[in-house]
């Protein structure tokens, strides 16, 4: 997966780590980005084309599904999959209406992290 670029974004900072890390593990040759809200997300988008996203629902400034649609709105937008405590089949398909490639509840394992990069990137 030389080459290719994700953004974490969540406002937890234990979470980002966590993730990161795991990424990290699993795939050494991605470049990573990590934002701790929507806003600062969307000026980092700017200049770090990701190839995935993965987006918090439950942010400050913008939440997860605004900064979806501003994601979606730019061109050649990433591929964005939605992290969320949250767990409801009319929630996933909601946010899949609106453009999310996936969905990954949290708590998750690392190898569930894992398939859902695998299948996204």
């Amino acid at each position: 997966m030389a080459g290719k670029r994700i953004m974490v974004i969540d406002d937890d900072a234990l979470i980002r780590l966590q993730v990161c890390d795991a990424i990290r593990a699993m795939h050494p040759d991605v470049e990573l980005m990590e934002a701790a809200d929507g806003e600062l997300a969307l000026a980092r988008l700017d200049t770090f084309a990701a190839d995935l996203v993965l987006l918090d629902l439950f942010m400050p400034n913008l939440s997860g599904v605004e900064t979806l649609s501003f994601i979606r709105l730019r061109p050649n937008p990433p591929k964005v999959v939605i992290m969320s405590s949250l767990d409801s089949e009319s929630m996933k398909a909601d946010l899949l209406g609106q453009g999310a490639a996936g969905f990954i509840g949290k708590p998750f394992h690392p190898l569930e992290l894992a398939e859902t990069i695998n299948r996204n990137l």
